[in-house]
């Protein structure tokens, strides 16, 4: 999966992750630096708040439903920033967006002055296992098109979601467990 990584991390030259969930945080497990002297300091091992980055919003979305439930029963949605999700609402409705799209968007939610987009790394049933994304300072990521960056990085997680036996002809929405 890591070739896979590298090449969104390429295509913008910003820092890319391969990213699990660990009870009710996103850990990364896999990163490939950026190109740009600005870029996410992150290292391998950190934990976020899966309600706060691109990448715990994406594998949160892709939960079967009892799973889900029981994550947000159970978060303190503690603010990280002043953008972060902080009510169980406003994570589900965010939430219904990532699933019709196939990737969440992360806009100063985790870290002031960074953004970035993440999307599901799905198992052969449709549940996300890990996802990737990437950060970027939020001037490039709106130079590039926020949006773009997240159909981009859904590309790129399809392909490894395709070597753990998901199929999918084109985005369906992923909507096997809505």
């Amino acid at each position: 999966s890591m070739p896979h990584v590298a090449e969104l991390s390429r295509r913008y030259g910003d820092t890319a992750q391969l990213t699990v969930r660990s009870c009710f945080d996103a850990v990364c497990v896999g990163k490939v630096e950026g190109r740009y002297a600005h870029r996410l300091a992150s290292r391998i091992g950190e934990l976020r708040p899966l309600h706060s980055c691109a990448a715990g919003k994406a594998m949160l979305a892709f939960q079967p439903p009892e799973a889900l439930d029981e994550i947000i029963r159970n978060a303190t949605f503690e603010p990280v920033t002043a953008h972060t999700i902080v009510s169980p609402e406003a994570l589900r409705e965010e939430l219904q967006e990532v699933r019709a799209k196939g990737y969440a968007l992360n806009h100063e939610e985790a870290e002031i002055g960074v953004c970035g987009a993440g999307a599901p790394v799905l198992d052969r049933d449709g549940t996300a296992v890990a996802a990737i994304s990437i950060a970027m300072p939020a001037n490039r990521f709106h130079e590039h098109d926020g949006e773009d960056v997240g159909r981009a990085t859904r590309n790129v997680a399809l392909k490894i979601s395709g070597m753990l036996g998901y199929v999918a002809d084109s985005w369906s929405g992923g909507r096997r467990h809505v």
